[in-house]
């Protein structure tokens, strides 16, 4: 049941919450009938803080970052959405006349699932949202070593990995790949799981003092990308 409420208390002092987490004691006078309502309770709360109209606005997701450099001439010289001085722009994909299309956009507020976009769309538009946390031109089972190294639970992925490369092998083959073997393929996954070894090594100085869930989330990740190392032998790539 949803009940509506005014904002009466902000605190101006943050507090830390036993996961590490800061927050401000926030008090909220809820309007209506509230006899439901019981000391001890919990609730998710939505606080607006703005209000926009006649906007479009699309799944954060869907906004990327590009280089200025990157990009066509076509696209961004005088463009009036794009800041010549910013060496990254904000762009979405449209799909035109099935084919992708990268455009750059000027962007608004965001809240936690979506962005408002002030310049550089039409209402029509068809938006791609591509899935991904880090989009790099790599070695082709780079992916696969990344998501069995740093996101697979050790006792899961355990004696299992090779065969989730071999799934992901056989479907390239299905969809037409022909110069990509199987002997390549691992090569490729050992090295992908050695190079994913410099991410603990380069931002191991920023958790440094961090405490509570990003503190977690870093262990787990530096961990397992060492441990799964050690569990495919990446090792015995190297040259002796």
């Amino acid at each position: 049941e949803e009940f509506d409420g005014v904002v009466q208390n902000i605190a101006l002092t943050q507090r830390m919450s036993r996961t590490g987490a800061k927050y401000y004691k926030t008090e909220i006078l809820i309007a209506g009938d509230v006899k439901k309502l019981y000391s001890g309770l919990t609730a998710d709360v939505d606080i607006e803080t703005d209000r926009h109209k006649d906007v479009i606005k699309v799944p954060s997701q869907a906004v990327l970052a590009r280089r200025l450099d990157t990009l066509s001439l076509d696209i961004t010289k005088d463009n009036p959405v794009v800041d010549q001085k910013k060496t990254q722009i904000p762009v979405v994909y449209l799909l035109r006349d099935d084919k992708t299309v990268v455009t750059p956009v000027q962007i608004g507020p965001s809240d936690l699932t979506h962005t408002l976009i002030r310049g550089g769309l039409f209402a029509n538009d068809s938006i791609l949202i591509i899935d991904w946390q880090l989009a790099v031109r790599n070695i082709g089972a780079f992916d696969v070593a990344r998501l069995m190294g740093g996101s697979e639970l050790p006792k899961e992925r355990k004696g299992h990995q090779f065969e989730v490369l071999k799934r992901w092998h056989d479907t390239l083959i299905e969809h037409g790949v022909t110069n990509y073997p199987w002997e390549d393929a691992v090569y490729d996954f050992r090295l992908g799981t050695l190079s994913f070894l410099c991410y603990p090594v380069h931002f191991h100085q920023e958790i440094i003092g961090v405490q509570g869930r990003a503190k977690l989330l870093a262990e787990a990740i530096f961990t397992r990308s060492f441990a799964t190392a050690v569990e495919i032998e990446a090792g015995s790539i190297l040259p002796e």
